[in-house]
């Protein structure tokens, strides 16, 4: 064995001295040199069916990664599973799957961006509201559900550009939707605050 061990196909490792009376070794001659470990068949009728998964460099050997028998009629069968569940949910053919998540997730790339430019707009013209609704010294509060903080800081852009007063006080707020609502406290529970849900400047 330890011999094996140094031949330049062998590329596993081997048990520790004495841990066993016998460890046998198996050779693809010019490929590879591993101890064997199992499982044993008598034939390979025995696998029912072998699928490679993937192949790999692996110290400049090729290391195969497959899948055989009862594990892979398993793994076959959660898969019927789920295309049939995709299937139904995407309403096309299994074949057609792939298409359509393409067309599905190229749609909602293109809605973000119109999200995106709609939302600068909004910004736009609530930076302008504020500028024309307040006077030197003045001070108001705007929030805004549904957006995070670049979008108040597209609203200050817009608002100095609209010449708002520069020694106003504005308390601008957003909520972006991720908070978790206020419960009412409950028996033994405790009191938890939420966020305003205004939309309208004031």
């Amino acid at each position: 064995a330890e011999a094996a061990a140094r031949e330049p196909v062998f590329r596993g490792t081997l048990p520790e001295k004495g841990e066993y009376e016998r460890v046998r070794l198996v050779e693809l001659e010019g490929l590879d040199l591993n101890a064997c470990g199992g499982t044993h068949v008598k034939g390979l009728a025995e696998l029912q069916l072998v699928k490679l998964l993937k192949v790999e460099k692996d110290r400049g050997k090729l290391c195969l990664h497959f899948i055989a028998g009862g594990r892979l009629l398993s793994r076959l069968s959660g898969a019927l599973v789920r295309e049939a569940a995709l299937v139904k949910a995407l309403s096309c053919t299994a074949s057609e799957m792939v298409e359509r998540v393409g067309a599905l997730q190229q749609a909602s790339i293109a809605e973000a961006k119109e999200k995106k430019r709609l939302l600068l707009d909004l910004a736009a013209l609530d930076g302008q509201a504020l500028a024309a609704g307040l006077a030197s010294g003045g001070v108001r509060r705007m929030h805004r559900a549904g957006v995070d903080v670049g979008y108040l800081n597209s609203v200050m852009t817009a608002y100095t550009a609209a010449g708002g007063p520069s020694d106003a006080l504005l308390l601008l707020t957003c909520d972006d939707g991720t908070h978790t609502p206020a419960k009412p406290a409950g028996k033994g529970g405790k009191k938890t605050t939420g966020t305003s849900t205004n939309l309208n400047a004031k």
